[in-house]
């Protein structure tokens, strides 16, 4: 999901940006803290810089931004309810949710 937050889709609005962005929103209303682990933000370089071709210093810039709202907590802080993802095979476990 977090990807979905940093990557500019053509037209802004596909689904899952729209998605992303309302569990971000929702989240800010609350007062919750939505999670980043470890494997969200490798995963995220990773399709950053071989789908998107992003140089290596705009996704340090990407990640700077897209970190720097207070709702986003990086793993190792205690307190998040779920890991929202688009992948549809976690949703059945504990812990995970669909955005």
């Amino acid at each position: 999901m977090f990807v979905r937050l940093l990557v500019d889709t053509p037209d802004g609005d596909t689904d899952q940006v729209r998605r992303a962005r309302e569990v971000v929103a929702t989240a800010e209303l609350r007062g919750e803290d939505v999670l980043v682990t470890h494997v969200v933000l490798v995963e995220t370089v990773w399709v950053l810089r071989k789908v998107y071709k992003v140089p290596k210093s705009d996704v340090v810039v990407a990640f700077r931004a897209g970190l720097a709202s207070a709702v986003f907590v990086v793993e190792d802080v205690l307190g998040a309810g779920a890991v929202y993802t688009f992948d549809s095979e976690l949703h059945r476990d504990d812990g995970f949710a669909e955005p």
